[in-house]
């Protein structure tokens, strides 16, 4: 199908412009009504969730206090423990230089 720029030429090689045209405005019309209808939708379902139902959802000073009792128990992991004691540290024994010796002077390193 060529495209010629006349547009006088009624040719039956598919739909014309004006057809072309109005085919956009419905699209755009239900376009609007679509997102008009999912505004309305998001607006019911905003309204839902924000009715106060006792019971089921926590007061904000009840999260603040696990949102603490959280944070304090990831504090106390967290924290280093000095160890108990103090580490024991032997001394190493010097090589004396004999070679029966070297294998268990190796072992001790």
């Amino acid at each position: 199908m060529e495209v010629d720029s006349d547009d006088s030429d009624d040719s039956d090689d598919g739909p014309t412009r004006q057809a072309l045209a109005k085919r956009i405005k419905e699209l755009e019309q239900e376009s609007a009504n679509y997102q008009h209808h999912y505004a309305k939708l998001e607006k019911e379902r905003n309204e839902l969730l924000a009715k106060d139902t006792p019971g089921q959802t926590p007061d904000i000073d009840e999260l603040r206090e696990e949102v603490r009792l959280l944070r304090t128990a990831a504090n106390i992991i967290q924290t280093p423990v000095a160890p108990k004691g103090g580490m024991k540290i032997s001394t190493q024994a010097t090589f004396d230089g004999t070679s029966g010796n070297l294998r268990g002077f190796l072992v001790q390193i």
